[in-house]
């Protein structure tokens, strides 16, 4: 994760926004996200894709956070973020 960016940045209120009706701006604000820290970040992009529900997109990121050696990787099996991918067989 790059310097001055945390947990905090992807628990702000316009990520979370799909939850309250400004999917707009929530999708804006993750689209600035991914073109500005992809490369650092992708695990991280996973557990908003998973938060939000959109699962073919968060397993997206996994594999590419997999293929970045992300070291959020480690928190896979118990991070509360990724709790609605873990029915799934992917």
């Amino acid at each position: 994760m790059p310097p001055g960016v945390s947990h905090r940045t992807l628990l702000n209120p316009r990520l979370q926004a799909p939850r309250w009706d400004h999917p707009q701006e929530s999708q804006q604000a993750l689209d600035e996200l991914i073109k500005t820290n992809a490369a650092y970040m992708a695990y991280q992009i996973a557990e908003i894709y998973a938060w939000r529900g959109e699962k073919d997109q968060a397993f997206m990121w996994l594999d590419r956070a997999y293929a970045q050696h992300d070291g959020g990787l480690v928190e896979v099996k118990v991070d509360r973020l990724l709790a609605s991918l873990r029915a799934d067989s992917r």
